[in-house]
């Protein structure tokens, strides 16, 4: 076979390049959590599976059920003493 002369093709000129920066920071500030802060804990397979049942009926995770249900808890069962402690300590 016979080698053809072709020309070479031109590099693409780009107008507007696309912005490529991350925001996981803007989004770690908004949440206020990070993956890796997180820990286990443990419980009843029966409650693990409520849990699982209402995260999947309410389409959240399951961290943000506990933490809904734990400031239900706090608002609604504890003084305001316990809450002004409790509010001191994660401070």
């Amino acid at each position: 076979m016979a080698l053809i002369d072709r020309k070479v093709p031109k590099s693409v000129i780009v107008e507007n390049e696309a912005d490529t920066t991350r925001n996981a920071e803007k989004e770690i500030i908004k949440k206020g959590k990070i993956g890796s802060t997180r820990k286990n804990i443990k419980v009843s397979p029966s409650t693990l599976n409520l849990i699982k049942a209402v995260c999947t009926m309410k389409s959240m995770k399951n961290y943000e059920l506990v933490d809904e249900a734990i400031e239900y808890y706090i608002k609604n069962t504890m003084s305001e003493r316990e809450q002004r402690i409790l509010k001191n300590l994660n401070q």
